[in-house]
């Protein structure tokens, strides 16, 4: 059971603190600020949990559920996506195993590192208040 100042992934409570860190991310704002891009999560269990990050020209939010038209998503096991938030294991090793897929469009994300690049460092925070699992 997490402590009281630990969320659980993929909570409701820990999408709130991802959306929270993101919108506070000036570097994220800055570098995104030409960019329009919707990223999908689709993680399979029980119950499947699917999320998304919608980025509008230096708005960036993070919502529940599926988005309407992805240009690019991922999906893995519960397990896999706690160890990839973690940074135990490596997103291409991942996906060589097969324990995560990816579609849409992966030009979009090569062509703009910078803000995957910033979307870890907003991620950071919320690593360090989710609870093991």
């Amino acid at each position: 059971m997490p402590g009281p100042d630990r969320l659980p992934h993929l909570s409701e409570a820990w999408l709130t603190a991802v959306d929270e860190a993101v919108v506070a991310h000036e570097g994220l704002r800055r570098v995104s600020a030409d960019l329009e891009l919707v990223i999908e999560y689709r993680v399979a269990g029980v119950p499947d949990r699917r999320w998304h990050l919608a980025i509008d020209r230096g708005d960036v939010r993070v919502r529940a559920g599926a988005a309407d038209d992805p240009d690019v998503w991922f999906e893995t096991d519960a397990g896999t996506a706690a160890e990839l938030l973690d940074g135990h294991v490596d997103p291409l090793r991942a996906m060589i195993s097969g324990d995560l897929t990816m579609g849409g469009d992966p030009r979009l994300l090569v062509d703009h590192r910078e803000v995957l690049e910033a979307l870890d460092e907003a991620f950071g925070a919320v690593r360090a208040i989710t609870a093991d699992r």
